[in-house]
């Protein structure tokens, strides 16, 4: 790989087969490649910084990059409120990128997912209803990406306190949504949007999506969860104090 000092954001499609790369200042890039064979297919100059990336499950040709003002590093010109404004916008951008074979070279192209105005993505996670994004104001959307539709929501937190940190992780399996956030003790428990699966390009209000638990991990909070295991019901934890904590759910379990 080729960046000058670090990378901000990394992903291994699923099939393993091709690794997806963002660099930092100066040398900002989205690059894919097929690392086995050490063949670059496709990089493409980025704005922003990206603080997290992922291949689409099925689709490795299907990639989402999230861009935060945490992970920000800007050209722009301090005294040029315009372009500030401009820039603040590009750097929460949620992208959805397309890895587009074209005869003997690869091409990446991209497009910008439409948020609702008060939505700052800061984590995501798939599902095959769906792109879950979890935001600085507390909210969880679940949306489609090629539309832009919101299919599912969790509201902003109405809690100043939970709401100051934002979410910092999502996870998504069978049975739930998990939320976790650095200044949040509980991990929250979401039913998914797949009761509007059938409906989400029809237009309609998105339906919310419902606590159905809670799990206290840490007296402080969560930087990053997971799911993993045979039957990806283990739940994998990393708290702000330094500790991995795995919770494991009985497969007999409602």
């Amino acid at each position: 790989a080729d960046a000058e000092f670090a990378y901000t954001a990394v992903a291994l499609s699923h099939d393993g087969e091709l690794l997806a790369v963002c660099s930092e200042a100066p040398d900002m890039q989205l690059s894919v490649w097929h690392w086995k064979k050490k063949a670059k297919l496709s990089s493409v100059p980025i704005q922003h910084a990206v603080s997290s990336i992922s291949f689409h499950p099925a689709d490795p040709s299907c990639l989402v990059t999230v861009s935060s003002p945490d992970c920000h590093s800007s050209t722009a010109a301090a005294d040029d409120s315009t372009a500030a404004a401009a820039d603040t916008a590009a750097a929460r951008a949620v992208q959805l990128w397309r890895l587009d074979k074209l005869w003997s070279r690869h091409e990446l192209h991209a497009t910008q997912l439409q948020l609702p105005a008060d939505c700052v993505a800061s984590c995501h996670a798939w599902a095959p209803e769906g792109l879950y994004l979890g935001c600085r104001n507390g909210a969880v959307l679940c949306m489609d990406p090629e539309t832009s539709a919101v299919i599912g929501m969790v509201p902003s937190t109405a809690d100043a306190s939970a709401a100051a940190a934002g979410i910092a992780s999502i996870a998504v399996n069978k049975d739930a949504a998990v939320v976790a956030g650095r200044a949040a003790p509980q991990l929250m428990f979401y039913s998914r949007a797949v009761q509007s699966l059938q409906d989400k390009h029809q237009a309609q209000s998105p339906a919310n999506l419902q606590l159905v638990g809670t799990v206290t991990v840490s007296n402080q909070g969560c930087e990053s969860i997971c799911f993993g295991g045979p039957s990806y019901r283990d739940l994998v934890a990393h708290t702000t104090d330094g500790s991995l904590l795995l919770l494991t759910r009985p497969n007999n379990s409602s």
